[in-house]
């Protein structure tokens, strides 16, 4: 069995002590991880590494930044995005047992009609572009972080309104199921058919006790890997505990 988890730390440093004991807890074989807002040469890596885990990272200091996390050798990886993200350090790629892994913290695009929203949107579509350049279209392959985009309505508390908001707003729905048609599963949605199943909420307003957030963080997966999918659940556990990331952790399982 492979287990893969994604997760939106939210400061890699502020969280330390919650993702090792989510590694401990959990022991998945690969963890992706968001908004690592650390710089490389500050990383790490060196204690992961006595977990028993690689790690390809890049970041930067207060912002983005994404990092991999293998107990397997990780047999190929990429940290060159620049056309896609920017200056931003948002995307990675890894090879590991055969199986190509994207790892993609998505621009948040502050408000609508901004230029961030704009970048947003070309990111989705340069991202797009990309997979279609490099990947065969029944080659195994996961994307999985951070999209900052909720798809469906069951994936927002109030979709009524916050069709007008930044996170579900009618373009970016649209881009982000045009990057969906490439052949892609949600391997979350196809274990669970349930609404108010949500991966982010806000810090304010006791949002998390009264359940209101967005279904924003992913596994997705394309080729014959998505038929060996056997679970995937939220683990909401790492939100309730004390001061922590306004993410929680999505971990799924496929037998190879």
């Amino acid at each position: 069995m492979f287990k893969i988890a994604t997760w939106n730390i939210n400061s890699i440093n502020a969280h330390l002590h919650l993702v090792k004991e989510f590694i401990e807890k959990r022991m998945p074989d690969v963890v992706a991880f968001q908004e690592t807002k650390i710089e490389d040469k500050n990383f790490p890596a060196e204690i992961f590494y006595e977990m028993g885990y690689n790690s390809v990272f890049k970041g930067q200091k207060a912002y983005n930044g994404v990092a991999i996390l293998s107990k397997k050798d990780i047999d190929y990886f990429e940290k060159n995005f620049k056309e896609i993200e920017g200056e931003d350090k948002r995307i990675l790629l890894v090879e590991v047992n055969g199986i190509k892994i994207i790892n993609a913290y998505f621009p948040h695009g502050k408000m609508i009609d901004s230029y961030q929203f704009e970048f947003k949107i070309n990111f989705i579509e340069k991202l797009m572009t990309y997979i279609k350049k490099n990947f065969l279209p029944d080659e195994n392959l996961l994307l999985v972080g951070d999209f900052n985009v909720a798809t469906e309505e069951k994936d927002v508390y109030a979709p009524e309104i916050l069709q007008y908001s930044i996170g579900f707003s009618m373009e970016e729905r649209k881009a982000i199921k045009e990057l969906y048609k490439m052949g892609f599963t949600d391997i979350f949605r196809l274990h669970n058919k349930n609404s108010g199943e949500y991966t982010w909420w806000n810090y304010q307003s006791n949002s998390f006790r009264r359940n209101v957030g967005m279904r924003i963080d992913y596994i997705w997966a394309r080729g014959k890997i998505a038929n060996r999918s056997k679970n995937c659940f939220i683990d909401k556990e790492f939100r309730a505990k004390y001061k922590p990331s306004d993410h929680a952790p999505v971990i799924a399982e496929f037998k190879i």
